[in-house]
């Protein structure tokens, strides 16, 4: 839960790079024990990422929507 919440905080500040090496651990704990709370962070940052990724083409932002479309989908990295 907290590892959702630090990304949703990074991703809102514009963090990307920190962001992306959290999903490293973040995602897979997140899918081995989902909680209600943790799934709410995790589809806002998905938001944020895709409203971003609009008018930013940074790889690092697409490499960062790909990853949480996949574990919203329960798809395991």
């Amino acid at each position: 839960m907290a590892d959702m919440r630090l990304l949703h905080a990074y991703i809102a500040t514009g963090e990307y790079q920190q962001a992306l090496a959290l999903t490293a651990a973040a995602i897979p704990g997140y899918l081995a024990a989902p909680s209600q709370r943790a799934r709410i962070h995790l589809a806002r940052a998905g938001t944020i990422v895709r409203d971003r990724r609009r008018r930013n083409k940074d790889p690092i932002l697409q490499q960062l929507a790909g990853r949480i479309k996949n574990a919203t989908q329960g798809v395991t990295p």
